[in-house]
């Protein structure tokens, strides 16, 4: 929240780039998978090194998220309550 108790806009960059590494890697993994037995050879390994490097990178981009998603709750815990606008006709 902003100062004035209003929102703050936070980038999903991060998030939505940690979404499509994911989705890829699970789409590769089912690509070696279903080809297990015509990957035998050099060019199978290259797949399934492919396949495991984007699990290992999505892997380090949610890392990255979960920090930031905790920094900003750390950041958030630490500013003061914002207090609730008068209600109009309550007497205090």
């Amino acid at each position: 929240m902003s100062p004035e108790g209003g929102r703050v806009a936070v980038s999903r960059a991060l998030l939505n780039f940690w979404w499509g590494l994911w989705v890829a890697s699970v789409l590769a993994d089912q690509i070696t998978d279903r080809r297990t037995g015509s990957l035998a050879g050099p060019d199978g390994l290259g797949l399934v090194a492919a396949a495991d490097a984007l699990e290992i990178v999505a892997a380090v981009v949610a890392l990255l998220f979960v920090r930031a998603l905790t920094r900003m709750q750390v950041e958030r815990a630490a500013q003061p309550p914002v207090p609730a606008p008068d209600v109009p006709g309550a007497h205090r």
